[in-house]
């Protein structure tokens, strides 16, 4: 009797699942399952000590790595995500929204390891000013990720944080 009960619970699970999936792409159900539900619930104040520490935590590392082709690069692919997701996050304090590539926000060619760290600490600064200036975005207020569909300001700030934190594995000592 036992082994029926968890089949039934699996089966409802199982169809459950299945009507929250319909319609839904995969990368919106990766959205809502690795971004905003983590994020939900969270104050301002908790989202914006968060990003003050992962981009302390980033800076003191981008300090110690070498200066090489590959790590300007992969600094520079942080840096082009971090500005481009800021101009998102404006969208919730009443700036138009623009459906733009991110590559509009990539820094010069030119700029040396010592140039774009500090590129990395200005952009780090700027979302957290914008952060800070956003309080608490009204519920169910989201703006559009290229990729992933609609996210909360939650969602957003979980997602330009865990970028950063991804993509910095990549550089190398």
């Amino acid at each position: 009797m036992k082994i029926r009960k968890r089949y039934v619970a699996l089966g409802i699970v199982g169809i459950g699942a299945a009507l929250y999936l319909r319609g839904k792409r995969p990368e919106q159900v990766m959205a809502e399952l690795m971004l905003e539900l983590p994020a939900r619930g969270r104050s301002v104040e908790a989202q914006v000590q968060l990003l003050e520490r992962s981009g302390q935590k980033l800076l003191q590392r981008l300090k110690t790595l070498p200066d090489s082709p590959q790590n300007r690069e992969q600094l520079r692919h942080i840096i082009t995500l971090e500005r481009w997701g800021t101009q998102r996050l404006r969208v919730f304090a009443g700036a138009a929204f623009e459906k733009d590539r991110s590559s509009l926000y990539r820094p010069d060619e030119h700029l040396d390891w010592n140039e774009l760290r500090e590129e990395f600490a200005d952009a780090r600064a700027e979302l957290l000013e914008v952060v800070r200036s956003l309080g608490d975005a009204p519920a169910g207020q989201k703006v559009e990720h290229n990729s992933f569909g609609p996210l909360s300001k939650a969602g957003w700030i979980r997602y330009l944080d865990t970028h950063a934190a991804l993509e910095s594995r990549k550089l190398k000592v």
